[in-house]
C-alpha cells in the first residue's frame, strides 16, 4: 500500500519496476550530463514523496548501474547530499546484471553455487535410490540452475557460457546415477536421468514465451537463428513449417515437452513471427506421442 503510487509519482521518461519494497527506476539518454541531472530530479522527486508518506529512501543499499554497449564511465550521484558511485554489477532479485548484459558474473556465480550442491549430491547418492536422487536433483540443483533463465539463459548466450553449463548439468546428472569416474556415455546419461540440458531448456522457455505472448494478443517473437537452424518449410504445403527434435528428454512434471513428439508440426509464418490465430490451435492438436 505505500509503494504502489510510485509509478505514478515519478517523472513519465522513467520505467518503474517494483516488487514488494524494492524498486528500480531507469531513465535512458545519449547525454551523461543531461542523464545525471535527470536521475537526481527522479530521486529528488522520489524521496519527497517516501517524506510525504513517512519512509526514506536508505541511501547506503541505493545502486547505480550505467548500461551501455561500449564501456563508459558515468558520473555519481548526489542523493540526500550522499555520493552514489556507479557500481559494476547490479543484483535485481537474485540475478546479477552486468553493464554490457553479458551475464558472466552471474553464470559463474551460478556455477559456484551448483559446484557446493553437487558435493552433498555425492554424499546422499549412498542412502537413496535413484527415482529419489532424481526428485532432490529436480528441486535443489535444477532450481538454482534455471532460476530467471528466461533472462540470462539466451540463444545469444556466449559459446564458453554453453560449455560451463553442460558441464555441470552432466556433473549433477552423474552424481545422481552413482558414475563417479565417467565410464557412461552422455547419450547413456541423458537416457537414465530424462532431464533437460540447459540448450534445451532455453528453446524450451524461448517457447513458452512465444505460447505466452499469442495468449496475450501480442505479437509471437521471431525464431531465433538456433531454433531456425532446426526447422525447415515444407514445399508442398507452404506455411507449414516442421521442427525436428533429436532427443526424448523431459523437463518437467506434466509439461508440454513431456507430450512431444520425435517429429512435430508447427504451423507459423516465417515473415511476421509466429501465427497468433493458430499456434495455440495446433499445439493443442498436433503435438502428440510418437507410437
Amino acid at each position: 500500500m505505500y509503494t504502489s503510487q510510485i509509478p505514478s509519482v515519478l517523472p513519465e521518461d522513467s520505467f518503474v519496476v517494483s516488487y514488494a519494497d524494492d524498486t528500480y527506476v531507469a531513465l535512458s539518454g545519449k547525454d551523461l550530463p543531461d542523464l545525471k541531472h535527470r536521475l537526481e530530479q527522479t530521486m529528488s522527486t522520489h524521496n519527497n514523496y517516501l517524506g510525504q508518506i513517512g519512509m526514506v529512501t536508505n541511501v547506503d543499499k541505493t545502486e547505480l548501474l550505467y548500461f551501455s554497449r561500449q564501456k563508459i564511465r558515468g558520473p555519481t550521484l548526489t542523493v540526500n547530499n550522499k555520493q552514489v558511485s556507479p557500481s559494476e554489477t547490479l543484483k535485481v532479485l537474485g540475478v546479477k546484471f552486468q553493464p554490457d548484459l553479458s551475464w558472466d558474473t552471474h553464470i559463474r556465480e551460478t556455477i559456484s553455487r551448483l559446484r557446493f550442491i553437487i558435493k552433498k549430491l555425492h554424499f546422499v547418492k549412498k542412502y537413496l535410490t535413484l527415482p529419489e536422487m532424481i526428485k532432490i536433483v529436480t528441486s535443489h540443483f535444477y532450481s538454482v540452475l534455471y532460476y530467471a533463465a528466461p533472462v540470462w539463459l539466451t540463444s545469444n548466450t556466449k559459446s564458453i557460457h554453453w560449455k560451463l553449463l553442460n558441464s555441470i548439468h552432466y556433473r549433477a546428472m552423474r552424481a545422481v546415477i552413482g558414475d563417479f569416474y565417467n565410464q557412461i556415455s552422455r547419450r547413456d546419461v541423458d537416457r537414465i536421468g530424462q532431464r533437460s540440458t540447459p540448450y534445451q531448456w532455453m528453446l524450451y522457455c524461448n517457447t513458452k514465451m512465444a505460447i505466452t505472448l499469442t495468449n496475450l494478443g501480442l505479437s509471437g517473437p521471431r525464431l531465433s537463428d538456433k531454433l531456425r537452424k532446426r526447422c525447415y518449410v515444407n514445399d508442398r504445403m507452404p506455411g507449414i513449417g516442421y521442427f525436428q527434435d533429436y532427443s526424448r528428454l523431459k523437463i518437467g512434471r506434466n509439461s508440454l515437452v513431456n507430450r512431444l513428439p520425435m517429429l512435430r508440426k508447427v504451423k507459423f509464418q516465417w515473415t511476421s513471427g509466429i501465427n497468433n490465430h493458430t499456434l495455440r490451435q495446433n499445439l493443442k492438436k498436433l503435438f502428440f506421442v510418437k507410437a
